[in-house]
């Protein structure tokens, strides 16, 4: 008599158990998509372009040989994301919302596929607690509506999770082959993400069912080891553009807990987090940390054994442990929260094994649905904080700035604005056109730089004169070009203020 059927018939129900019925396996990844598109698109083209996503418009809006250029100068680690964001934008134009539109559809993606990694790894509802944690997420949701690649590297960690849980089944060079694709494109859009590489052989090694292919791992791994190490080596003539970083001290602690997956900001200081966040997102940053916190601990105390929960604490730890232990050594910070954002699936692992370990004894259920309505409520807060005009970084007012002038300027007029100031004009081109820039030297373009050449407004006496109106655009705290105009006889006729600049009209009678 045949064993062949009974076996078959046993192999498929656990097949169907852990990654759910063939409708649900597709289910699963578009419901997950799904909520992160209603979640994401509406408002996102409300907040100004900030300084970093004004970075990107200012690459992207160059000719193909002056963006290489300028590469070579600035900004090659950001190139390939440049390269994919311009073959877009030279079809589409430039606005907020196509510069965001990569970032949504990778954040999309990402949910997608971390759904499919989860589920792989723990089941389908292991793959919903995934997907769910992470587009709520305030970093999550913050990176996937932002014109620059950290949403792209969440989409790659995804994908290299759920290579690395197809490996872990089948043992196949596809899947091997797969998790290399993932590592070299995601080490391209961001240098950092080189390292899920050792994450990616450390977890195979602990593990009992992948040791054995632990090789293919670290095989899959050397394209991506090549490309970072070109960037490297390009990148180490650009270190300028993170010497402003400041050196690690006690705040990084609070960075890590609060800010690294719970908050946009850059860093925190003796005088708050930079940049300013408002009272809803500060609320929603806490509740959500609170919560997905808590799942995470309690996911560990639960399954401390699960592969899912070694590669999660591989994630979160080990990059982290590189940048900081790296920071020492090399007397320079490497570490900003954002930076980071890329291990956020390891988190989100976590907190779904948490999740699923409450769902089954009854008086857990009631500790399982606050925690879920801590987390909705700081989300919606966070996203509802994260979608007004000033939101990104309310000292960035670009897009107040460019209205003022529209609204206010004519053209034949001039304007005046100080050396690494002129970002604004970068995010929003179109109201200076037709104006005179009286401080502008050579162009971004022809320069190879983010910013255009400036002169002092001091050294342009004989050009100043010579004007009728001149728009003094400076920081609020750099009232400099104001007194220099009013010495040549010019006398002040309007003023508006933003949460981050001044914009002053001077008319000479």
């Amino acid at each position: 008599m045949s064993h062949a059927g009974p076996l078959r018939g046993t192999h498929a129900r656990a097949v169907e158990a852990t990654h759910g019925s063939p409708r649900g396996r597709l289910l699963l990844p578009l419901a997950a998509a799904a909520l992160a598109l209603v979640t994401l698109v509406p408002a996102s083209w409300v907040p100004s372009l900030w300084t970093d996503e004004a970075a990107t418009a200012s690459a992207v809006r160059r000719s193909w040989p002056e963006l290489f250029f300028m590469l070579g100068k600035v900004d090659v680690v950001h190139g390939l994301y440049y390269m994919l964001v311009k073959s877009l934008t030279d079809a589409v134009g430039v606005s907020e919302l196509t510069l965001r539109a990569p970032s949504i559809a990778a954040g999309a993606a990402a949910a997608a596929a971390l759904a499919v990694a989860a589920r792989r790894l723990g089941g389908p509802r292991t793959g919903l607690a995934a997907a769910v944690v992470l587009v709520l997420l305030p970093r999550f949701q913050f990176a996937a509506t932002d014109a620059r690649s950290y949403a792209l590297t969440v989409l790659g960690t995804s994908l290299c999770i759920a290579a690395l849980a197809a490996l872990r089944e089948s043992g196949r060079w596809r899947a091997a082959a797969g998790l290399g694709a993932a590592l070299l494109v995601s080490t391209g859009l961001s240098f950092y993400c080189i390292l899920l590489a050792p994450v990616a052989v450390l977890a195979a090694l602990a593990d009992r069912r992948l040791r054995p292919h632990w090789w293919k791992v670290a095989l899959a791994s050397v394209p991506a080891a090549g490309v970072a190490a070109w960037v490297a080596a390009a990148a180490s003539r650009q270190t300028f553009q993170v010497a402003w970083i400041p050196p690690l001290d006690w705040h990084v602690g609070r960075e890590i807990v609060f800010l690294q997956y719970f908050s946009h900001a850059a860093m925190w200081t003796d005088t708050g987090i930079v940049p300013a966040a408002s009272a809803p997102l500060v609320v929603g940053m806490v509740m959500t940390a609170v919560a997905v916190l808590a799942l995470a601990v309690w996911g560990v105390v639960r399954r401390p054994r699960s592969f899912s929960t070694v590669l999660g604490l591989a994630l979160i730890t080990v990059p982290l442990a590189v940048l900081l232990v790296g920071s020492a050594l090399m007397g320079s910070s490497y570490y900003l929260p954002r930076y980071l954002t890329f291990t956020a699936p390891g988190l989100c692992l976590l907190a779904a094994n948490g999740a699923v370990s409450l769902t089954r004894p009854a008086a857990a259920r009631w500790v399982a649905g606050a925690a879920a309505l801590t987390l909705a409520g700081g989300a919606l807060l966070a996203i509802a904080g994260q979608r007004t005009e000033f939101a990104r970084s309310p000292s960035d007012d670009f897009r107040f700035v460019a209205d003022t002038i529209r609204d206010h300027a004519r053209p034949g007029e001039s304007f005046a604005v100080a050396a690494g100031e002129d970002l604004f004009i970068a995010a929003y081109p179109r109201p200076f056109e037709g104006l005179v820039d009286l401080t502008r030297g050579i162009s971004a373009a022809q320069w190879g730089l983010i910013f255009n050449q400036r002169f002092p407004l001091e050294s342009r006496s004989a050009l100043v004169d010579r004007q009728k109106v001149v728009f003094a655009i400076r920081p609020v705290e750099k009232p400099q070009e104001e007194e220099f105009l009013r010495s040549r006889g010019f006398a002040e006729q309007g003023r508006w203020s933003g949460p981050g600049h001044v914009i002053v009209k001077f008319v000479k009678y």
